[in-house]
């Protein structure tokens, strides 16, 4: 309950950061892994990827994590998938199975590249078996009959440093931004992508001092940044916006503009109690928003 928007929206950041038991049943998993695999294994090291690397994942509903990255560092001993006269680099992913299976047997694991999936009941942890680049912090992992670069510390990297730059305001965006996708799963988009977007619109001298003003500038901007295609912004090169139609950008154009319609509605409404109504509307963040209270 809020009196006002500015304090709905420090609430409403509150209600979607990762609790500290939340963020220790991760790294109880993470190295649960670890521990599996080095009985056959040689481990360089273990770290997150994914939106727990970059600081943008939010707050379970229901009691479920959602997904989780652990990108398993191996040593280059391992690395004989590949080579002439030897296994597909997707044959180090089943090896990789065979070892996890002989502790998981309740959860489902399945090799699905780029990852061993490994079905929990109250999160999905996705193991990606990798090799360190041979230049720079990137990681080498299993795809098909190839590798492919991953850049779970650059995206770190870069996110930290924007969220410095923005005072600690900019990853909490993220998690208010994600939580809109989530209420409006129509919008099509990957959460990298969504997050790539943000990136691209806020690392570019844009405030984020103000939550309400921040999140309209994101649905006014993303309506027209959706049309371009972007890079990975930790660095690997690879086109995140490869997989949209024209169509779905279309699409997600259009949810934008409308976000945006309402989202400057919800600024200039007339009250705090008339604002806030807006926000936690279904049209844009729903019933997750505090509601309005009397002082």
């Amino acid at each position: 309950m809020a009196a006002s928007a500015p304090q709905a929206f420090l609430e409403f950041k509150t209600r979607l950061t990762l609790t500290a038991k939340q963020r220790e049943a991760l790294r109880d998993r993470r190295d649960l892994v670890r521990g599996y695999l080095a009985e056959d294994w040689s481990i360089e090291n273990v770290v997150f990827g994914g939106s727990h690397a970059r600081g943008s994942k939010i707050r379970p509903v229901s009691g479920r994590q959602g997904d989780v990255d652990i990108y398993v560092v191996l040593n280059g001993r391992h690395r004989t998938y590949g080579a002439p006269f030897a296994p597909p680099p997707a044959k180090l992913l089943t090896d990789v199975k065979k070892t996890l299976d002989r502790h998981l047997k309740t959860p489902k694991v399945r090799a699905d590249s780029p990852a061993v999936r490994i079905i929990y009941s109250d999160m999905i942890v996705d193991v990606v078996p990798a090799f360190r680049h041979y230049f720079g912090d990137a990681f080498d992992i299993p795809y098909y009959k190839t590798w492919m670069t991953a850049t779970p510390r650059g995206q770190q990297r870069v996110f930290k440093k924007l969220d410095s730059e923005r005072d600690g305001h900019f990853k909490p965006l993220l998690h208010m931004i994600k939580h809109w996708k989530a209420v409006h799963p129509s919008i099509g988009l990957r959460s990298f992508h969504l997050e790539t977007l943000a990136y691209e619109i806020f690392n570019r001298g844009e405030p984020v001092d103000d939550y309400r003003i921040a999140l309209h500038t994101f649905f006014f901007r993303a309506a027209e940044f959706v049309q371009y295609p972007w890079n990975d912004p930790g660095g690997s090169c690879h086109r995140v916006t490869d997989y949209l139609t024209p169509a779905a950008k279309n699409n997600a154009t259009t949810l934008f503009k409308a976000a945006a319609v309402r989202a400057a509605k919800a600024i200039e409404a007339p009250t705090w109690k008339t604002e806030i109504a807006i926000w936690r509307s279904p049209f844009l963040l729903g019933a997750r928003f505090p509601a309005w209270t009397e002082t």
